[in-house]
């Protein structure tokens, strides 16, 4: 199952993607323009080595859940942008659209 749905935040838009894996948590993703909230099947080397800003979000099983979670870690560029491990991912994202 894939599922893509535009989120509100604040007035502002972002896109989630959510792809259901078998017998795995789903692969998320939570973009913006500036940046993205990624699930920890991505890798934060690739992520710096094309200079985007991302940070990582573990253990979240839909979109919603994503943005409730921490911060686990974050890549280069996001850091500039002021996002912290341990910030809410919602909080992240504001900072990313």
């Amino acid at each position: 199952m894939i599922l893509i749905k535009n989120l509100n935040i604040d007035g502002r838009s972002a896109t989630g993607i959510e792809i259901g894996m078998p017998d795995a948590p789903p692969l998320i993703i939570i973009c913006g323009e500036r940046g993205a909230l990624l699930s920890s099947y991505m890798s934060l080397t690739e992520v710096d080595r094309h200079s985007m800003a991302a940070a990582i979000v573990k253990g979240a099983y839909s979109l919603e859940e994503m943005m409730e979670r921490p911060v686990t870690s974050i890549s280069s560029r996001a850091e500039s942008l002021g996002v912290k491990v341990g910030m809410a991912a919602r909080e992240a994202l504001r900072l990313f659209i």
